[in-house]
């Protein structure tokens, strides 16, 4: 594809508004990613820093705290609301994400496309992207991020916030049955 001949459909202060979108994209994108992962790692420290107090580091703790049956369910209870507010905040940030991302694929596809039929769509797809609901003005789109959003929850977000509930649950669990 001639990307002169694309571009040169499109008057040359848009080319210019085009690629500055793109930039500021390509920026929101970066910072959603660095808030995602300062909130996976602070999940992570938080989570595992106190059940290491708890537990003790060579889980020296772990059957006098699992005896007391009361604790132990507070403590999978604290466990299982930490995991689901930090994935809570993480998927919030992960969607605006993905918007983002979505509607930039479409801004580069609009840009080097001659024949793209979303140009009508340019002055939508300059603004703000991550707060816009893509199903109003882009059915494609739409559905692309919601493959994305998929992946994304079951490769990463559920592997992240549900590992470490689902495994309390079944030591404390197994613990009570061995108890017997």
């Amino acid at each position: 594809m001639d990307t002169t001949s694309a571009r040169a459909k499109i008057p040359e202060e848009h080319q210019e508004l085009i690629r500055t979108s793109l930039e500021s994209k390509l920026n929101a994108i970066t910072r959603y990613e660095d808030i995602s992962w300062k909130i996976r790692s602070g999940y992570v420290v938080i989570l595992y820093g106190a059940l290491t107090l708890l537990v003790g580091k060579e889980l020296t703790q772990l059957a006098s705290f699992a005896a007391n049956t009361t604790t132990a369910v507070s403590v999978c209870f604290l466990i299982l609301g930490l995991s689901l507010s930090s994935f809570a905040v993480d998927l919030g940030y992960l969607m605006k994400k993905l918007r983002v991302v979505v509607l930039r694929d479409i801004l580069v596809e609009v840009f080097y496309d001659p024949d793209c039929h979303l140009r009508a769509k340019l002055p939508f797809l300059l603004h703000v992207a991550a707060e816009r609901p893509l199903k109003t003005h882009f059915r494609g789109a739409h559905t692309t991020y919601l493959k994305k959003l998929r992946w994304n929850l079951l490769w990463i977000l559920l592997p992240i916030y549900a590992t470490t509930p689902a495994l309390s649950g079944v030591v404390y669990f197994v613990h009570r049955v061995l108890a017997k």
